[in-house]
């Protein structure tokens, strides 16, 4: 966990069956008390994604506030099963990396 703010915290989760239970309850957790989770690789493990929305989805038919500082990051390479509805509901930043000095040189005598 990683202090973010005066009172946001961070949790790094990683969804694979022996960590389940410990994910899932740090998952609510931190939906509850406005903390941020980051799910990286996440096309790695695309079926954990429904369980993690179904998760949230529960706590609020039950009753639950999900507190609204809370954030969900997910971090995923292009992936064409990430759910549709999915990214219809998030907002998506893209970061591409950047080109090594060698072919920006080479790219840039080849324009000439």
């Amino acid at each position: 966990k990683h202090k973010l703010g005066s009172h946001t915290m961070l949790s790094q989760l990683v969804f694979v069956k022996e960590r389940a239970s410990h994910s899932f309850a740090t998952l609510k957790r931190q939906a509850m008390r406005g903390g941020w989770v980051l799910c990286t690789n996440v096309h790695l493990q695309l079926t954990w994604l429904t369980n993690i929305i179904d998760s949230l989805l529960e706590m609020v038919r039950d009753g639950q506030q999900i507190h609204p500082k809370f954030r969900l990051w997910l971090i995923t390479k292009t992936c064409e099963e990430f759910p549709i509805s999915n990214l219809h509901l998030s907002l998506k930043l893209r970061v591409e990396s950047l080109k090594s000095i060698k072919s920006n040189v080479e790219e840039t005598l080849i324009d000439r």
